[in-house]
């Protein structure tokens, strides 16, 4: 009772524990190696459009080409992750409080793979020949 329902509150702040199953569920995918996972802050999510992993100027030299796109590749992941789980966070939400539905760990959890899993479809539709994409598996492709 009288918690404010902003959008900070909603996506990174909320008791309910879908939020936290979900970016625990964005965690688990992010391939650490690149750099750790850190919560998201609500200017993390907002801003998440924009999102780049750096790139050392090493980077540009062609023997680290490959580790540059696979920096763009990673970046592209987060964006993803971000994106992705922040809406699902909002629409389950809106299903609990306006709709008064429940959702079981296991339906979230298979709601937000599908979803991932769907943008990697898409994502991986229109790759051109220098976009390194990441599958399902955090791997890199």
């Amino acid at each position: 009772p009288g918690e404010t329902e902003s959008m900070e509150h909603i996506l990174t702040q909320c008791s309910d524990p879908t939020q936290k199953f979900i970016w625990d569920l964005a965690s688990k995918l992010w391939p650490q190696c690149h750099r750790p996972w850190t919560d998201p802050n609500i200017g993390t999510i907002l801003g998440c459009g924009t999102i780049t992993i750096p790139s050392g100027p090493q980077d540009d030299d062609t023997p680290h080409r490959h580790d540059a796109a696979l920096k763009k590749g990673a970046s592209h992941l987060l964006r993803i992750l971000l994106s992705e789980s922040a809406y699902l966070i909002w629409t389950i939400r809106c299903e609990r409080v306006i709709r008064e539905t429940t959702h079981s760990e296991e339906q979230i959890k298979k709601r937000w793979l599908n979803i991932i899993d769907r943008r990697f479809q898409l994502d991986h539709q229109g790759i051109g020949k220098n976009m390194v994409f990441v599958d399902i598996n955090g791997k890199f492709g």
